[in-house]
């Protein structure tokens, strides 16, 4: 009935891809059999549905570009209403250009949400504020050579107690050459230095929770246009991360990803990824996890209309670097499946419904769970 009400208001009115700026109005509703991601025999439901509005600019002045897109979205559920929120989230950049050959981006972004109960183990009203503040540089050296840099400040908040993924700051600055082939291809070499400081902490030998963090980076980037129905595109990279007081927390190796970007015919393409992450996760028994995700997603336009989607991924979590040793040794196995179908009746209206489940395989028995998910959405731009 929502989205009958929604379309019929707007009939009037709709987006042109040309506008400068455009309006949007959606919602979304979710019914989830496993909403705190517990053991199946604790596992408890409820019904999530989210009504946003939000406002797109895309507005080019001479050389100069200006982008933003904000959105405020009201989160309500049905069974757990300590649970809601408003959910506040702002991407702005400014693409600008000096001369043709000298140019970069000045962006912000800001997003707020809960914290996902797939890694927060907690029942509480954890909401998660990430912000984000980036300058970077592009210039042309010659032919196709490009030096690139810039520098970023990363700021994460939580508004209730998450030790494992604690509340920090972070600068970094990057430098590197890029090389653009005619053919769109392209190689990337970065350096990159982030110094990190962890917020709201009080240093002990018991938590091994530290106050802040070094890490170095040394990462090649690569897209390779294999053909006109085919991109591959890749990264590389070796990570350091030394912490300022406790060893034990400290990790290094590979990470990387390889993607598969396949478009079969005109109605079917086929994406494909490979990712490796080592990621910081600090209890006392692990200091950070390493992730094989593998993912494959489908996509067949069956009308000019409506479209078929599918997406699964499976990912494995080695968690290490345990400061109790006889605590270590977690291994997680997640997979994630999504069917939906998207249908476009009107120019801006799209409506989806949509299928999705989730588990999780432990051997800590405790951490394994099941999860199923049925929703439907519907949103607008005019």
């Amino acid at each position: 009935m929502a989205l009958v009400i929604l379309a019929s208001l707007m009939q009037g009115a709709h987006a042109d891809q040309d506008d400068t700026w455009n309006l949007t109005a959606g919602i979304n509703t979710m019914h989830d059999s496993n909403l705190f991601r517990a053991p199946n025999r604790f596992a408890s439901s409820d019904q999530v549905t989210g009504t946003s509005v939000g406002l797109k600019l895309n507005k080019p002045v001479g050389l100069q570009r200006f982008v933003v897109d904000a959105g405020l979205t009201d989160y309500r559920y049905q069974t757990n209403d300590y649970l809601d929120y408003v959910g506040k989230n702002f991407r702005g950049a400014w693409l600008w250009s000096f001369t043709p050959r000298l140019r970069g981006n000045l962006s912000a972004d800001y997003n707020e949400g809960l914290n996902s109960f797939v890694d927060y183990r907690g029942r509480s009203r954890n909401l998660r504020t990430t912000e984000m503040y980036r300058f970077d540089v592009e210039a042309d050296v010659m032919g196709g050579l490009r030096a690139v840099g810039g520098v970023n400040y990363f700021d994460l908040k939580n508004s209730d107690i998450f030790v494992a993924e604690g509340d920090y700051q972070a600068n970094s600055a990057e430098y590197g050459i890029r090389y653009d082939a005619t053919s769109s291809s392209s190689v990337t070499l970065l350096g990159r230095r982030t110094r990190g400081e962890y917020d709201k902490r009080v240093i002990n030998s018991f938590s091994l929770n530290d106050s802040g963090f070094d890490q170095s980076d040394a990462e090649v980037r690569f897209s390779w246009v294999a053909s006109g129905k085919s991109t591959l595109v890749g990264r590389l990279a070796y990570i350091n991360r030394e912490h300022d007081n406790y060893d034990v927390r400290n990790y290094s190796g590979p990470v990387g990803s390889l993607d598969y970007l396949w478009n079969v015919s005109a109605k079917l393409r086929i994406n494909a990824g490979f990712r490796q992450d080592l990621v910081s996760y600090q209890t006392l028994e692990s200091s950070y996890y390493q992730a094989q995700v593998y993912t494959i997603v489908p996509v067949w336009q069956v009308t000019q209309r409506a479209a078929l989607r599918g997406r699964y991924s499976y990912e494995s979590r080695d968690y290490l670097g345990a400061p109790v040793t006889i605590l270590g040794g977690r291994e997680d196995t997640l997979q994630q499946s999504l069917l939906a179908v998207d249908w476009t009746p009107l120019q801006s209206l799209t409506v989806s419904t949509y299928l999705k489940r989730d588990t999780r395989v432990s051997n800590r028995v405790i951490n394994d769970f099941e999860s199923n998910m049925a929703g439907i959405s519907g949103s607008y731009a005019f």
